[in-house]
């Protein structure tokens, strides 16, 4: 009796298992199909904001990473991965400890500008109240003692660096906030003459 239920379960599982290779493979189509319709909607389109640029990671068209990354390198910005909460491209800033303040000034400038595109994540991990905007920190102990994050209070209007959920630092302004991770949270003590092109062939 348990050998003839045996066998029956296997059956069952060998159709299972073809129809699933049937589904993968139906997925695979179609999601080689969705990446050739996007490229060619984004190699056409003119008429862009920088949500736009910013949505739809982790499947964003190569060339909507281009357009993205000609707005963020200006201002010493860098794509990163992606936040599965907005589905929204994540944004690193690195800062080195001899930037100038010109270079503090633009950084900040790119922050301030992608507030206003960035979707605010309301279920977060951070010590802070209310929804928050969320930038990864690129430092100098590459997170041996927890990941850092560039954290912008919604409610509070406040900035946070954040080490995993603690919040370590905080300031009102942009400017004041990137001038403590130039100090704390810096990736190297010098920054070089061609980190922009560096930063561009991370695309």
């Amino acid at each position: 009796m348990s050998a003839t239920r045996l066998a029956e379960i296997n059956e069952q599982l060998q159709v299972l298992f073809r129809q699933k290779d049937q589904i993968d493979a139906q997925i695979i189509k179609l999601n080689k199909e969705s990446d050739k319709i996007r490229e060619k909607d984004w190699n056409e389109r003119t008429d862009y904001t920088i949500a736009d640029l910013l949505n739809g990671a982790p499947n964003s068209a190569k060339r909507q990473r281009e357009l993205l990354r000609d707005v963020l390198l200006p201002y010493h910005l860098r794509a990163q991965g992606y936040y599965a909460e907005t589905l929204q491209t994540g944004i690193s800033v690195t800062m080195f400890r001899d930037d100038s303040d010109l270079i503090v000034r633009e950084v900040a400038a790119g922050l301030d500008m992608l507030l206003d595109w960035m979707k605010p994540i309301d279920k977060h991990r951070f010590d802070i109240d209310g929804p928050v905007i969320v930038f990864d920190i690129f430092e100098h102990t590459l997170s041996e003692g927890g990941s850092f994050n560039l954290v912008y209070g919604v409610k509070d209007r406040i900035w946070h660096i954040c080490r995993n959920r603690w919040v370590m630092d905080m300031a009102a302004t942009t400017i004041r906030i990137l001038e403590t991770v130039r100090q704390k949270n810096y990736y190297q003590e010098n920054r070089p003459a061609d980190f922009v092109k560096v930063l561009a062939q991370t695309y």
